[in-house]
């Protein structure tokens, strides 16, 4: 993969990050992603992946996945990218220690 754009740091208006999971989640783990339509298939490691894109909420971070892989189809409204996380596979391995030490 290449050239992944800065992180930017989700905030929501009241300042509070959002609530989706994070990269950061993960590590120690893998991140798991598929396309059924262009049949693209990769794991990450989620350490290595954050140090190259960023500490980005998952939903964001699969348009940066997308278009680091080449992906022809981020950004089309028509006929648009369908990669999306192989939520059972993640979670099936253990999640690293929240941000908050909870």
């Amino acid at each position: 993969m290449s050239g992944f754009p800065q992180a930017k740091t989700d905030l929501l208006p009241n300042g509070q990050r959002y609530s989706s999971p994070y990269l950061s989640d993960f590590v120690g783990g893998k991140v798991f992603t598929v396309c059924p339509k262009c049949g693209l298939q990769r794991r990450y490691d989620a350490a290595r992946l954050l140090e190259r894109a960023g500490d980005r909420c998952l939903p964001d971070l699969l348009n940066v996945i997308a278009a680091a892989e080449g992906c022809p189809r981020v950004g089309d409204k028509d006929d648009r990218c369908n990669l999306h996380y192989d939520i059972e596979r993640m979670h099936q391995q253990p999640l690293a220690q929240s941000r908050n030490g909870s």
